[in-house]
């Protein structure tokens, strides 16, 4: 796969996840980006899509090793 753009989804109650998802896509080093932040339950109703040849980068906190419950009733991500 010959990756052309970059796509980043992150539910981000502090930020946190933010900043490592957006160090992960300097990393990556990839234009365009676009940034969908999920926290906010209006853009959760949104229906997500993705092109071809663009990578879908997922980030969210996961306290003591569960992920938050808001986010396992989105299942069409």
């Amino acid at each position: 796969m010959k990756i052309q753009s970059l796509k980043l989804v992150y539910f981000s109650p502090t930020g946190t996840t933010k900043t490592i998802i957006e160090g992960i896509a300097r990393g990556i080093n990839r234009s365009p980006v676009e940034t969908i932040d999920i926290t906010k339950p209006e853009v959760r109703k949104q229906q997500l899509q993705t092109l071809e040849n663009e990578l879908l980068i997922i980030g969210m906190p996961v306290y003591v090793g569960r992920a938050p419950i808001i986010q396992l009733r989105r299942r069409g991500c």
